[in-house]
This record gives C-alpha cells, sequence and structure tokens, in this order.
C-alpha cells in the first residue's frame, strides 16, 4: 500500500497542487524510515529486559551457591583447628626431648603458630563473603526483580497503547483514500499524515526511553557483581598474602634442618657421649651463645686478635718475672678440641684439665693447660 501511494504522489506531485503531495511524499520516506529503526530499538529493549531477567536468575543461584560454600567452608576450621592443635602438641613434645629433634620440634611449633594466624585470616574470608557478597545480592534481588518485572511490563504496556493509535490513524487514512480525491478529503488526509507522523515519533521517544532505562539497569546489575566480588576477592588476596608472609620466611630456614635427616647432629652426638647428662650439651651450647653476644669482636669468626693477647701477655708479665705463680681462678674440663692458630693461644684435646689463671675479659681467660705440664 505504500508502494502504491507513493507511486500516486509522484504522479500528483506533477499534475496537481506539487507542494501537498510533496508533503505526502516526504513523511511517507521518514515515517517508514523512523518506523524501522525504531522497531530494532524495540527489539533491542526486550532482549535487554530478557538479559537482566535472566541474570537475576542467575544472580540468585549464585547467591544460593555461594552461601553453600561459605558453609562448607566454615565446617573446615574446626578440623583446622584441631590440625593445629596436634601439631602443636607434637612439637611441643618434640622440644622437651633430648638430642637434635628439639630444633626440629621447635619448627613444628613455629608452623602451627603460623597456621593459626592463617586460619584466623581464613575466618575472615569466609565473613567477607557473607558480608560483601550473599547478603548484599539477597538483599538486592529481592527488590530489584519486582522492580524489573514492574518496569518490564509497564514498558511493553506504554509501546502497546501508542502501537494502537498508530494502528487506528492508518486505519482512517486507509479509508480517506478509499474516498473520492477532493478539496476537503485532501485536507483530512494532510491531518491525518501529521498526526500518525506524531504519533509515530511519540512511540520512537517511549521505545528510546525504554531501551535506555534496560541498558542503565543491566549496567547497574553486573557493576553491583563486579563491586561486591572486589570485595571478596581483597579478603582473599589478605589471606593468601599473610599466607605467604607467614610461611615463606621461614620455610628454607625449617626446610634446612632435613637436608641431612641420616646424620646425627651435634647434639644428638653430646648425647650419645654423656647419656647421663641429657642437658649439658643445651648448656653449653646457651653458655657459648650468651658468651658470643657479650664479646666484642674484631673479626667475623670472633677470634681474640694479636693486640688482644699482647695487651693480656703485659698484665701477666710481672707476675711471671718475678716468679709468682699466679692464683687458679677455676678448673674446667675440654669437651672439645682446639688447635692454637697463632702465639699466645692454648691447644687442648677433649678431657684435658684446664687452670684459669686470669680473670673473664671480654670473653677471654689466660689458663695453662694441667694435663700437658
Amino acid at each position: 500500500l505504500y508502494n502504491v501511494f507513493y507511486t500516486i504522489g509522484r504522479v500528483l506531485e506533477r499534475l496537481v497542487k506539487p507542494k501537498f503531495y510533496s508533503f505526502l511524499l516526504q513523511t511517507k520516506v521518514q515515517t517508514s524510515t523512523r518506523m524501522d529503526n525504531s522497531e530494532n530499538i524495540y527489539r533491542l529493549a526486550d532482549t535487554t529486559y530478557r538479559d537482566v531477567d535472566e541474570l537475576i536468575a542467575n544472580l540468585r543461584s549464585l547467591a544460593g551457591i555461594a552461601r553453600n560454600l561459605c558453609k562448607a567452608m566454615e565446617d573446615v576450621i574446626p578440623i583446622a583447628e584441631e590440625f593445629t592443635d596436634v601439631l602443636d602438641s607434637i612439637g611441643s613434645k618434640a622440644s622437651n626431648l633430648p638430642g637434635g629433634v628439639r630444633k626440629l620440634g621447635d619448627s613444628l611449633k613455629e608452623m602451627a603458630k603460623g597456621h593459626r594466624s592463617i586460619n584466623s585470616a581464613y575466618t575472615n574470608w569466609i565473613a567477607s563473603i557473607n558480608t560483601d557478597l550473599v547478603i548484599p545480592l539477597e538483599d538486592k534481588l529481592s527488590r530489584e526483580q519486582s522492580d524489573q518485572i514492574r518496569d518490564w511490563k509497564h514498558y511493553k504496556n506504554e509501546c502497546s497503547k501508542k502501537e494502537n493509535l498508530v494502528e487506528k490513524s492508518n486505519s482512517k487514512l486507509k479509508a480517506l483514500r478509499k474516498k473520492k480525491i477532493t478539496s476537503e478529503n485532501q485536507e483530512k488526509e494532510a491531518q491525518i499524515c501529521q498526526i500518525l507522523a506524531d504519533q509515530q515519533s511519540d512511540l520512537h521517544s517511549t521505545r528510546v526511553e525504554g531501551l535506555r532505562k534496560a541498558l542503565i539497569d543491566q549496567q547497574k546489575m553486573y557493576s553491583f557483581l563486579v563491586y561486591h566480588l572486589c570485595g571478596v576477592t581483597h579478603s582473599q588476596i589478605t589471606y593468601n598474602a599473610l599466607a605467604h608472609r607467614t610461611l615463606s620466611t621461614k620455610v628454607a630456614e625449617w626446610s634446612s634442618l632435613t637436608n641431612n635427616y641420616e646424620e646425627l647432629p651435634q647434639e644428638s652426638i653430646a648425647l650419645l657421649k654423656n647419656p647421663h647428662d641429657p642437658e649439658a650439651f643445651n648448656r653449653e651450647s646457651d653458655h657459648k651463645n650468651a658468651v658470643d653476644l657479650n664479646t666484642q669482636t674484631k673479626q667475623e669468626q670472633n677470634e681474640i686478635t694479636a693486640a688482644d693477647i699482647r695487651r693480656m701477655q703485659l698484665e701477666t708479665a710481672p707476675d711471671i718475672a718475678q716468679g709468682r705463680k699466679r692464683r687458679i681462678s677455676c678448673r674446667v674440663k675440654a669437651m672439645f678440641p682446639h688447635n692454637a692458630k697463632e702465639n699466645g693461644q692454648l691447644a687442648f684435646k677433649p678431657g684435658d684439665l684446664i687452670d684459669a689463671i686470669s680473670e673473664e675479659r671480654e670473653g677471654w681467660q689466660f689458663g695453662t693447660n694441667a694435663s700437658t705440664k
């Protein structure tokens, strides 16, 4: 019918009232183009509303799965705590045993302490899934779905009403064109064409506004999901960072204790030599560590320098020159061998008796080997 109308308009444009029929021609072309675009916009808006409706259903499913995930993760917490407690108990027992396993026990206790901190961060991560995702999502969906259904129905109803008005105007225009062409009918046709153009423009605006709102709703829903997932991800990053920071700095040290697991450490060797006093080596180690901390070293190996030896020799020289014997301050038994590396140092082997003839100064003493006199 539009093509017939277009052809008649072209003929009449050249024969009768060119301006009027030119107007009808332009109206037909503009209306046809606008209606094609409007139909595309309506279909796109309808597709967008359907996508949002499907997204809401998927988000409701996601919220339910996330809640189940939290519950499953919470069930792990007591098991993880039990694991940590048993690990700490094993470490505490090993720390009180004589021999080389004491350091391994200390490592187990440090591991248990680290895992306990990680378990706390794990609990916070679970809480974040609930507070940052599940609860906001469920609250949002309870309101959004009803609003979405209402907006979609309102949009379709408005479009339907305005489509009916356009159809009525088209029917009037068709009926009028079947009548005899008169001056009065031509004026009515022009009026109806103008009304039809206005109605189609209004329908087009309604469809555009509906599409705009649908796109905004779609953007809001996806943005809401991404925003709250970022909160959960931040908590997960904190949890993983704490685990890395807590364990990575120590794992190399712990692992080094197991490098030569078939060889006995010094603590165990000392225990074999002196089983009646299992704490002897530990006391010796503690004393050595205390001496090392109090000694002001001048070399990396904490060795006494030649200047120190010379100074202490000068202090004892007067007594030696006058033939006086220095007072023995104490007698000790050597547990380990020592080879003299420079003049002024005393060589001894395990079991030798050492008489100290000077007061301790800066972690060093003068003495004589009573076993080799």
